[in-house]
């Protein structure tokens, strides 16, 4: 079992409050990249992406976004 440094090591901080970062940002940059930003609970932006498959068939994917690309309004 992991101590909370080696935890916080292991992930990462959140970019914003230095908590423990649960998730990696979403967004995606101009250079077509994602953001990657290491973000924690508390300051992700959860987004639900609904595809429909030629076939019918309905399938929804979550996409975090931080709020930089929140505010630039960059979709995943």
């Amino acid at each position: 079992m992991l101590t909370m440094n080696e935890a916080a090591e292991a992930h990462g901080v959140c970019k914003l409050c230095n908590a423990l970062s649960t998730k990696l940002c979403d967004g995606k940059m101009p250079d077509g990249r994602t953001c990657d930003a290491r973000i924690c609970r508390a300051h992700t932006r959860t987004v639900a992406l609904v595809t429909t498959s030629r076939f019918g068939r309905r399938t929804c994917d979550t996409r975090d976004l931080c709020p930089d690309c929140v505010a630039a309004g960059r979709t995943p």
